[in-house]
């Protein structure tokens, strides 16, 4: 019995959603698909808007990598029109819209079925990918025995990084994804509405025990493809901010020589200075590098999140670092105190508030 030929694809972006794009049409490519994506298949030389056209005329499908930036743009509804158009009732799914990024399609995109990526780990989101493509919606896996703990999730490493994830961290928790519930509207406004990240500072404050932390970090798993890198530093103290400003040296991070240095002073000032001078700090974004790889990446700042010391009047007060102060992307958590009591209020636990700046 012949094997069925699996489609050809073109993947319709924005240029903002690159690293999902990329993903996206190295996922399909690994699994038998033909991708056509413009940073791949339009050359130097090339007539782009003819090569548009034909990728658009030449396939079988196209996925639109859906965020805000793909709905604002005004070169990317042709190319979903087109698709549209050759199929306005959707007999042949012609359109696979692939959700990235909180995004609300209007018109006629919302009453195409999209598959939701947003907040997926890689296996997860590989998987869904995948799935939108089947004719039934069959999972790839064996489902887990409802009766017993589920089996981890099958999926191997992808050549392309998975855009989720930050491409160095030390970040303290893993990554809830799908379990990090009933908080969109607080990740929101740290996003800036979804698809932009802090670029400056926001500040998440809020009682002890609310959970500011594990915001702050579900932020950066979800929004660490934005950033060059995400450091995690706890400054609850002024033996923890030394502590773990010396720990950012270790190899598997800033790689220092400083890092088997006795003297902690030492390491954290060589720390201070890695951070202050290297490239991926440059004044200029174009000339941004991967901290390790050295590979470019423009426009990216770091992302420091600060765990911050209380703003009790007697504690010690931890602001933001004046070493490379403007080029971070600075994350601060404060804890605030009642005067009186430092039980929750008789309503429950208040939820973190955020501020950007």
């Amino acid at each position: 019995m012949p094997t069925a030929t699996r489609p050809s694809v073109f993947v319709s972006y924005n240029q903002a959603d690159r690293a999902w794009a990329e993903w996206i049409a190295w996922v399909l490519e690994e699994n038998g698909y033909t991708a056509v994506i413009q940073a791949w298949d339009i050359r130097p030389g090339s007539n782009f808007v003819l090569e548009m056209h034909k990728a658009a005329e030449a396939t079988d499908r196209t996925v639109l990598v859906l965020s805000d930036h793909y709905l604002r743009s005004d070169f990317t509804q042709p190319e979903w029109a087109a698709a549209f158009a050759r199929d306005p009732r959707g007999r042949e799914r012609k359109l696979i819209p692939v959700r990235v990024a909180v995004c609300s399609p209007g018109g006629l995109l919302a009453q195409i079925v999209w598959t939701d990526l947003v907040g997926l780990a890689e296996p997860a989101a590989r998987e869904r990918l995948l799935q939108a493509f089947a004719e039934r919606g069959k999972p790839l896996h064996a489902p887990a025995f409802p009766g017993g703990p589920a089996a981890p999730p099958a999926g191997g490493r992808s050549a392309v990084p998975f855009p989720g994830n930050p491409p160095v961290h030390n970040l303290p928790y893993p990554r809830l994804g799908d379990l990090f519930t009933g908080r969109q509207d607080e990740l929101d406004a740290l996003a800036g509405g979804g698809t932009a990240a802090i670029t400056q500072s926001a500040v998440i404050s809020g009682l002890g025990g609310i959970g500011k932390t594990r915001l702050a970090v579900e932020y950066a798993w979800r929004s660490g493809n934005r950033y060059t890198a995400a450091w995690f530093v706890r400054a609850d103290s002024p033996e923890n901010l030394r502590r773990n400003l010396a720990a950012l040296a270790g190899p598997v991070l800033l790689n220092l020589p400083e890092w088997e240095e006795k003297n902690e002073d030492k390491t954290v000032a060589a720390v201070q200075r890695s951070l202050r001078e290297s490239p991926w700090l440059a004044d200029d974004p174009r000339q941004r590098r991967h901290p390790r790889s050295g590979r470019r990446r423009p426009g990216d700042p770091p992302l420091l999140i600060f765990k911050a010391a209380s703003s009790s009047p007697r504690g010690w007060r931890a602001g933001p670092p004046p070493w490379g102060s403007g080029r971070w992307a600075l994350l601060l958590t404060r804890r605030r105190f009642t005067s009186c009591s430092t039980a929750p209020p008789r309503d429950g636990p208040r939820r973190p508030t955020t501020t950007r700046r």
